[in-house]
């Protein structure tokens, strides 16, 4: 960084998984499941960010999971790991439960998929 005199890194983590994108219901349970991380982790993802640290949680376009975190040098590693945590907790049997986000969440992703169904031929 020629401001800050700060080092700066890019961390690409990938997590595979074989059936992520194995038929279409796994792909969109790979994406609600990405919505619900992106969901969990948004309180402390906004903080880090007014730091200069950036973090992007999305779905591979192959088979799996992609994170990427950005930024400042010294605290990556924090959030990684918060980040890290965050997607363990969630796949565990003491995953928390919240059926109104969930609702919320499915709701968001059928309007998506609606607003892909009427935008132009040519973005498709």
């Amino acid at each position: 960084d020629n401001v800050f005199q700060m080092p700066k890194v890019n961390l690409s983590f990938h997590f595979e998984s074989s059936i992520a994108m194995a038929t279409p219901e796994a792909s969109v349970a790979t994406e609600l499941f990405i919505l619900w991380i992106q969901e969990q982790v948004n309180e402390f993802t906004y903080l880090a960010r007014m730091a200069g640290l950036h973090a992007d949680v999305g779905q591979s376009t192959v088979d799996g999971i992609d994170l990427q975190v950005s930024g400042y040098h010294h605290k990556a590693h924090v959030l990684v790991e918060k980040l890290v945590q965050v997607i363990l907790t969630s796949l565990g049997d003491d995953a928390p439960e919240d059926v109104e986000l969930f609702e919320r969440l499915v709701y968001k992703l059928e309007q998506d998929y609606q607003d892909f169904m009427v935008s132009q031929p040519y973005e498709h």
